[in-house]
């Protein structure tokens, strides 16, 4: 599982390094239009926000597993945090849903805006680039955060191995959908850390269901 990671991290590095590093040489060489340098500043801009991320997963994942993350806690709008995270990946990817107004939480924004990234990141990327169903609500004392997707789907048998650190439900090598196998681990902690409880079902006609329940009461 370890070379696997290994394998996944240096394809997923390489990626947006060489994008970067291609779009800088040809802003050096050529004289471009003002609008198409923003457009290829733009795409600079994204692919450095996916090192980020990455990066942030990474640092994450190790703090978790040494219990050295501490949880900072703070009032939240979550409405204004779950319709902030839809906007961000709107831009490159079709997501709906609804998502109520006026939810507050008390919670870690910087693990929860991690939780939201990575559930529709994996979404997105399992589904083929499919459009992503987002909601948000509130019963009596309980949040429902769910992530719906019409990608394969996971199997019964794999659902709750998949929060496993490095876990992948085939060998790294042979798949086509690469990924480091952190995402789901730093689902699970950040949920747990929050008292909360995350599940997996499967979605009709087609996909996997991740609904998040958090407890107003904790």
């Amino acid at each position: 599982q370890q070379n696997n990671f290994l394998l996944s991290v240096t394809h997923e590095l390489k990626t947006p390094i060489a994008t970067i590093r291609l779009i800088g040489e040809t802003i050096l060489k050529r004289s471009l239009p003002q609008e198409k340098q923003h457009e290829l500043l733009g795409t600079i801009l994204e692919n450095t926000t996916r090192l980020q991320d990455m990066t942030e997963n990474m640092l994450t994942a190790m703090q978790m597993e040494n219990n050295r993350y501490t949880i900072k806690k703070e009032a939240i709008d979550l409405s204004g945090l779950v319709n902030e995270v839809k906007q961000s990946f709107s831009l490159k990817n079709p997501i709906f849903g609804n998502i109520e107004s006026d939810i507050a939480f008390f919670g870690d924004p910087i693990l929860l805006k991690m939780t939201l990234n990575n559930l529709i990141e994996n979404a997105i990327k399992y589904s083929d680039n499919q459009p992503v169903e987002l909601n948000l609500s509130v019963k009596d004392r309980f949040i429902t955060i769910e992530v719906k997707d019409s990608g394969a789907g996971i199997e019964p048998e794999f659902r709750k191995k998949v929060f496993r650190k490095f876990y992948r439900i085939q060998d790294e090598e042979t798949r086509e959908t690469k990924g480091s196998g952190l995402g789901l681990f730093i689902v699970k902690q950040a949920v747990e850390k929050h008292k909360g409880k995350i599940y997996i079902s499967e979605n009709q006609p087609k996909g996997s269901v991740f609904t998040v329940v958090l407890d107003l009461g904790v």
